[in-house]
């Protein structure tokens, strides 16, 4: 039997897996492509690395045109759902990416970034030379260690990857605003485009492309979910403002599994241990297609 091979990046390697398409598609419920979208640069004082979780800033003049250059990249693409976090930076860049687009945006409240307390719109520097034993203890385990009066980011995970879930297992309807891809037609690239973020080798014609415009903190989430990779393998994974990560998302049509889980949690009454991360259900199966893809680095 012939079979195509699949390739899926994990951090620094790529798994090279070996699939039917009879296989893939007997199985094969419905087909999302994800673009996951950082904010534009946001204005904050200073260019000192700083900690800007929950603090709500604009974006700079820079930002705007980063958000202006990619509604430009993106503009033939049929998006089917544009979907933010409330926070200003994540909100004036869906709001630039949707001009031009039917779709209306969409916040959702749980995709906020993580909080971080009282290190809020502090820099590195200072965080460190003030609680030095803390910021070291969160940079051994940034899963469970929480900045004073702030979340962690497995607190952020169970408000943010449960409606995530949510997100992807809603269907579109015009009667929301929201759109599905009619035909083949609307996914043709002619050679002019050929920098907007999806690979020449993918085939099929996915019935929704849903755009999320968001942050940092709670992508590496979602990707840590989604290929079932530890959460600190995420931080190897660049995304400058405006850069997009994109999934493709398969929806099997098995029943039965819970739409969020722990990686290595069999039965309800296993208890996750304090170091797993999360991961989306079996069911919805993920593969990595472009990683940190910006309209100012177009492909050769």
């Amino acid at each position: 039997m012939i079979t195509r091979e699949v390739c899926i990046m994990e951090t620094d390697r790529i798994i090279r897996v070996k699939a039917s398409p009879k296989q893939q598609e007997e199985r094969l419920r419905r087909l999302l492509r994800i673009l996951l979208l950082r904010h534009g640069e946001p204005l904050f004082p200073g260019k000192t690395r700083r900690f800007l979780g929950s603090t709500d800033v604009p974006l700079s003049p820079r930002g705007r045109e980063q958000a202006e250059a990619m509604r430009f990249t993106l503009r033939d693409l049929p998006l089917s759902r544009i979907i933010t976090s409330p926070l200003r930076r994540a909100s004036e860049t869906a709001s630039l990416l949707a001009a031009g687009h039917s779709s209306r945006v969409e916040t959702v409240e749980a995709l906020r970034e993580i909080h971080l307390g009282t290190w809020e719109n502090r820099t590195f520097d200072d965080v460190a030379a003030a609680e030095p034993e803390l910021f070291a203890a969160r940079g051994r385990d940034i899963w469970n260690v929480r900045p004073p009066k702030g979340e962690s980011f497995r607190d952020a995970a169970s408000r943010a990857l449960p409606a995530f879930t949510a997100l992807l297992t809603t269907r579109g309807g015009s009667s929301s605003g929201e759109r599905r891809i009619q035909d083949e037609q609307e996914m043709r690239i002619p050679p002019s485009r050929r920098g907007l973020p999806f690979p020449a080798s993918t085939q099929r014609i996915p019935d929704e492309v849903i755009l999320f415009v968001g942050h940092a903190g709670i992508f590496r989430l979602v990707l840590s979910a989604a290929l079932r990779i530890p959460l600190e393998a995420t931080f190897r994974m660049e995304q400058d403002y405006c850069g997009i990560h994109v999934l493709e998302q398969r929806e099997l049509l098995e029943e039965g599994s819970s739409p969020l889980r722990s990686r290595h949690q069999e039965t309800e009454e296993t208890v996750p241990a304090e170091s797993e991360n999360p991961a989306f259900s079996e069911k919805m199966s993920f593969r990595l297609l472009r990683l940190n893809w910006n309209a100012t680095f177009p492909e050769a």
